[in-house]
């Protein structure tokens, strides 16, 4: 249920006016708080090599923005 609710919020983020990383994290701290995954597991499915490529994509999209921006 927890699953279906949050792909339904990142689905409709335009129309319910929540971001998709809120929904996200609501979501995942819903399943923690129920006991469908401990804490411990949530925390050792965290891939960090994926989390610091998309920050560094991220990053990089905006500094590309800016300068098209100075241009």
């Amino acid at each position: 249920m927890i699953l279906i609710a949050t792909l339904i919020g990142m689905i409709f983020e335009e129309q319910i006016g929540v971001k998709l990383c809120i929904t996200g994290c609501v979501g995942a701290i819903l399943l923690i708080l129920t006991g469908v995954i401990s804490e411990k597991n949530a925390l050792k499915s965290i891939d960090l090599k994926t989390i610091f490529l998309f920050g560094g994509t991220l990053s990089l999209a905006k500094a590309l923005e800016v300068l098209e921006q100075e241009n």
